[in-house]
């Protein structure tokens, strides 16, 4: 019962309920705390201490390390569509 009709449904509905939790998610949080939110939650909302440093030091380390992973699977995609012999 595998078809690429079938699978394009599923992503597809996938794309909407990730779509409609995120924007759900938006909603409330603007209900809850309103416009006074600054738009960069880590530079302005937490304290100046250690344990705020090691935060953003972690994500800046998880972003120089999940972009070359992710993108290395999408060359190799890539590479294969277009290169084949």
């Amino acid at each position: 019962q595998r078809s690429i009709r079938r699978m394009d449904g599923i992503i597809v509905v996938a794309y909407a309920l990730c779509s409609v939790i995120y924007f759900a998610c938006g909603i409330l949080g603007y209900l809850a705390f309103g416009p006074d939110v600054e738009s960069d939650v880590l530079a302005k909302n937490l304290p100046s201490n250690a344990g705020t440093f090691v935060a953003r030091g972690c994500l800046a380390l998880k972003s120089f390390v999940s972009y070359p992973l992710l993108h290395f699977a999408a060359r190799l995609c890539l590479g294969d569509l277009f290169f084949q012999c």
